[in-house]
């Protein structure tokens, strides 16, 4: 069992939730607040969602966690909190749906139905929603409010 927490400083940390020890610190963007996480079980993805209107998913299996393997750019407001929910087995194709509040009082909806799903870069208004864009994810993304 793990406690995720997410800071100002654009870090996301893992710690043992017996020993209280830290494991993990995931460097999500430098110097930009980490507004809120969450953890997808069916998909393994760590969400991060941060205040320069992005949305980060790492895969904690993988050997390189400050890497994401998929991100959501250009968001209309900054993300303030998130929601999961897994779909039962055999629910209409239905996997994973994420639900992103943000600073507008806005609530947006991602369903996710592949087990194995990859967006890459994805930003809103793409015809081509929730599937890879066959890009690489930056790592010099822009790191500004503006």
């Amino acid at each position: 069992m793990k406690f995720v927490t997410s800071s100002r400083d654009g870090t996301v940390k893992l710690w043992n939730a017996y020993t209280m020890n830290h494991e993990l610190t995931i460097q999500v963007c430098k110097d930009i607040w980490v507004m809120c996480t969450q953890y997808m079980t069916k998909s393994r993805r760590l969400v991060a969602a941060s205040a320069n209107r992005m949305i980060s998913f790492y895969d904690l299996n993988s050997t390189n966690h400050n890497v994401p393997v998929s991100r959501i750019e250009d968001l209309p407001a900054i993300p303030l909190c998130m929601e999961y929910y897994r779909w039962p087995d055999n629910t209409e194709g239905k996997i994973e749906t994420l639900l992103v509040g943000d600073g507008l009082g806005h609530l947006h909806k991602y369903d996710f139905t592949q087990e194995e799903w990859h967006t890459c870069c994805y930003k809103p208004g793409d015809p081509d929603t929730m599937e890879c864009h066959k890009k690489e994810i930056q790592q010099d993304f822009k790191d500004k409010i503006e």
